[in-house]
């Protein structure tokens, strides 16, 4: 299976009360990557990302945990996550700056 994925987001970028100017977060750079179909030893991926099973009261590397504040008339959700993100195979990928879309 073959999947490209393409950023879409923005942000504003202009001072607060100004007119608004927007930027695209990723910019003009583009990372190129395989990704195993699922995790093996055998076989080469860009990178995974592992969970600690160990956070008390986790799902999959993150807690949350939600309260009523009744003085401040709000709820409040606090999310911790135990999960880190790997670079493993870098022969395997290939990272583009200043890519330019123009023809």
């Amino acid at each position: 299976m073959k999947t490209v994925l393409v950023t879409g987001a923005a942000r504003v970028t202009s001072q607060e009360g100004s007119t608004d100017v927007g930027a695209y977060i990723a910019g003009d750079d583009a990372l190129l990557v395989y990704a195993a179909p699922s995790p093996s030893l055998l076989q080469p991926s860009g990178g995974y990302t592992f969970t600690w099973s160990g956070l008390i009261g986790s799902n999959e590397g993150q807690s949350i945990d939600t309260r009523r504040e009744e003085g401040q008339i709000s709820d409040v959700v606090r999310i911790r996550g135990a999960w880190a993100q790997k670079r493993i195979a870098p022969a395997v990928g290939v990272f583009f700056n200043d890519v330019s879309t123009r023809a």
